[in-house]
């Protein structure tokens, strides 16, 4: 949505206040750039704040980057409603979420929220004792290697995520049954960073992995050679977008998408508020 103070505003007291959103994600906005008012508009709906959250969310950035000081996220509470900024980058993201995430459920439980369960093998969440139910649902999400890959040490993966090996993807040429190097040899293969969250991470069964694709690969050249690898995906990408440094393509796009070696491409499912 556009960087304007007031239609973030009310786009915040509507998931809130119309919809009941307990927990309220947004991302970007957070800089010190001119048109960066996320955490105003945030301070401005909420009650109370919690400046706990962006002081932690810096503080794991800044194990990476010395800029993060210049991060200016930040939480609050209206009514029984939590609302967190989160960065604009997906990689911050993928770095700041699993730690952040852990305190969520308790902080919704003693507002008196619904009851959240987290999967341990993909974020884990902590509660004091007098906060745990004896008994809580079990989650049905169960993450999978892809094939042929050997289970990762989920305490020295970054955030507790499932890493995956270098994957190279068919080319147009070899799925559509031309040559398998024709596409290499018009453009070259680049090797990208592919991050996956919520329901995308569960249809791949791993939170990222580093794929070579064919310079010049389109949006919707993308998602139909990650079908491709993820047959489960295919029930995912109707709904998400890619999201390059902050910029979105349609999943269906037919324009090339600014790929180079290295570049992160973040799958993202409509699961932030903002």
């Amino acid at each position: 949505m556009p960087d304007e103070q007031d239609e973030i505003e009310a786009t915040l007291r509507e998931l809130v206040d119309e919809r009941g959103c307990c927990l309220v994600v947004t991302t970007g906005g957070t800089g010190p750039a001119r048109r960066d008012v996320t955490p105003e508009a945030t301070e401005a709906v909420c009650d109370r704040m919690m400046p706990g959250y962006g002081e932690q969310m810096r503080a794991i950035s800044l194990r990476v980057v010395p800029t993060a000081v210049l991060s200016r996220q930040t939480a609050g509470l209206r009514g029984t409603s939590l609302i967190l900024n989160l960065p604009g980058k997906p990689k911050s993201i993928w770095e700041t979420l699993p730690e952040v995430f852990a305190s969520i459920p308790a902080c919704i439980d003693i507002m008196d929220g619904p009851y959240m369960v987290t999967n341990d093998d993909v974020c884990k969440s902590f509660r004091p004792c007098s906060l745990v139910r004896k008994e809580k649902p079990s989650p049905q999400v169960t993450p999978r290697e892809p094939p042929g890959t050997a289970p990762a040490d989920h305490r020295t993966s970054p955030g507790g995520i499932r890493p995956a090996p270098v994957v190279s993807l068919p080319t147009e040429a070899a799925t559509s049954g031309g040559s398998p190097g024709a596409a290499t040899a018009a453009g070259g293969l680049v090797a990208i960073a592919m991050l996956y969250f919520a329901a995308g991470r569960e249809a791949t069964g791993t939170s990222g992995e580093t794929v070579e694709v064919p310079q010049g690969t389109t949006a919707a050249g993308l998602v139909d050679l990650l079908v491709a690898r993820h047959p489960a995906l295919e029930g995912v990408v109707g709904s998400c977008v890619l999201a390059i440094d902050q910029e979105y393509f349609d999943h269906t796009g037919d324009a090339a998408l600014p790929l180079g070696p290295g570049t992160e491409v973040a799958l993202i499912p409509p699961i932030s508020g903002g």
